[in-house]
């Protein structure tokens, strides 16, 4: 598909944009979830069958979509790093959201690499992006602590997870503090 046939596939599914990203949520009071989100994984998973391009996602960023629902799994992390440059907004306009999977027995070293493929210096909010990395409540936990650590390094605004079932919230969180600013439930719970 070329770029011009990206930006009309664009266009014409602007009125859906709602079901991609439509929550709004309030993060240790300070965030705002925007409206509108521009996801990655919709648009190489469901829509086309090859690698987002960055000139896509900077029409998003042009379109105002500022909220970036990014995640290492997705394998774009790269790509929208180009097209966030290419965009030249300002960073402080953009919401950027990432997802640790693959890299979530070591933490501190995936949001490292992750935050230098995207050529950022912090994310607004970091998610452990599925539970079923655990094999018991210690790996919850052991990743939870990781998360904070990540956030007291300034390298995440805001942390929570993605995914989770009711178990799985109290496996991670039982003796934790703080709570996380972000979670994502799983309805199979």
């Amino acid at each position: 598909m070329a770029i011009l046939e990206e930006a009309q596939w664009f266009e014409r599914n602007e009125q859906r944009r709602d079901a991609w990203t439509t929550m709004q949520h309030a993060l240790e009071r300070r965030y705002l979830y925007l409206r509108r989100g521009y996801g990655v994984e919709l648009t190489i998973q469901r829509h086309r069958p090859r690698p987002i391009s960055p000139e896509l996602t900077k029409t998003a960023i042009h379109k105002s979509f500022y909220h970036l629902d990014c995640a290492e799994m997705y394998g774009t992390e790269e790509e929208v790093g180009v097209a966030i440059e290419d965009a030249s907004v300002p960073r402080d306009k953009l919401f950027i959201t990432n997802k640790v999977t693959q890299g979530i027995d070591d933490i501190p070293e995936a949001v490292d690499q992750s935050l230098q493929k995207m050529q950022l210096d912090y994310f607004d909010l970091y998610l452990v992006h599925i539970p079923f990395f655990a094999k018991s409540e210690a790996d919850f936990q052991h990743a939870w602590k990781s998360m904070e650590d990540i956030k007291k390094a300034g390298k995440a605004k805001s942390i929570g997870v993605s995914n989770y079932m009711r178990s799985d919230v109290g496996n991670t969180y039982y003796f934790r503090t703080p709570w996380p600013e972000h979670f994502d439930k799983d309805d199979r719970s």
